[in-house]
């Protein structure tokens, strides 16, 4: 069985046109089959905002630390701007409540609902069966191989964004 790019130089096309088609092809069916397959549908959350919750799972009022806007941004890879809409839209839904953070009130803190408490206790179990399905089909190998390949390229990326904007990461 020959690659789509095998088949491609076959076919006298660039190498390189080939590689970036395949690498922009993968990429975004990869991303549609993990939210299609991981994405919480029942629940009608998507496997971002699933991730989301169960990041919050433990803010608390009294708790000793909390993860903060920032910090979920920075865990998801996401903008602040996509962790407000993300947060709102969670918040419309009774899923998440936001409230004064202790000790500074110009912030806020983003807490569980009980609804979304219970949410993460019913999707959680199937959520990880169905990485560790992904991780015995796979291989666990693979899967820590692609981390790192992901990785490199994430950080290729960043490299790339700021160096175009002229920040630094």
């Amino acid at each position: 069985m020959t690659s789509r790019a095998e088949s491609m130089q076959a076919a006298g096309v660039d190498d390189d046109a080939a590689l970036r088609r395949d690498l922009m092809r993968v990429v975004f069916r990869f991303k549609r089959a993990a939210n299609a397959a991981m994405g919480t549908r029942s629940h009608g959350i998507s496997l971002a905002e699933f991730m989301l919750l169960r990041l919050l799972e433990t803010n608390a009022l009294d708790a000793p630390s909390n993860v903060s806007h920032a910090d979920l941004g920075r865990l998801l890879s996401i903008t602040k701007g996509a962790v407000s809409q993300m947060l709102a839209s969670l918040e419309e839904r009774g899923l998440v409540s936001r409230v004064p953070a202790p000790g500074d009130r110009r912030s806020t803190l983003a807490v569980l609902t009980h609804r979304g408490r219970a949410l993460i206790d019913d999707e959680e179990n199937g959520f990880d069966e169905r990485l560790d399905a992904l991780v015995g089909a796979v291989g666990r190998e693979d899967v820590a191989q692609l981390i790192s390949i992901v990785d490199k390229l994430t950080d290729a990326l960043d490299t790339l964004r700021a160096q175009d904007t002229g920040t630094t990461q």
